[in-house]
């Protein structure tokens, strides 16, 4: 696995400032290629905003970069839940020469409840 860049870094930290003061327009602003699908992205900002640590806990622990074939780099974010909650919150950022995108914030699906 590959370490996050500095770049990847603060842009992760103002996705976490924009999520937390529940700033749509700027996390919007924060993926340098427009949302395939905006309506579900926006759900995905709404649902998830709610169910993240302050700060997104301990992310940087749980975070990493892969280079895939093609170059770019898919760095996947693992957010810790806020208090009462048990799903943690995915993060996906795909970057190509330092215009990184947006790919998913979501909650994990908890296999294990089945």
């Amino acid at each position: 696995m590959a370490v996050i860049t500095e770049s990847e870094r603060r842009r992760i930290l103002d996705i976490v400032s924009a999520v937390e003061s529940n700033d749509w327009m700027r996390f919007k602003f924060l993926s340098d290629r427009p949302f395939p699908n905006e309506e579900s992205m926006f759900e995905q900002f709404e649902n998830s905003r709610k169910k993240v640590a302050p700060g997104f806990g301990d992310w940087e622990k749980l975070a990493g970069a892969d280079v895939l074939d093609d170059g770019t780099r898919l760095i996947m974010v693992r957010i810790q839940p806020r208090p009462g909650s048990d799903q943690e919150v995915l993060l996906t950022l795909h970057n190509i020469s330092d215009r990184i995108s947006v790919w998913v914030f979501a909650e994990q699906i908890d296999w294990s409840k089945e």
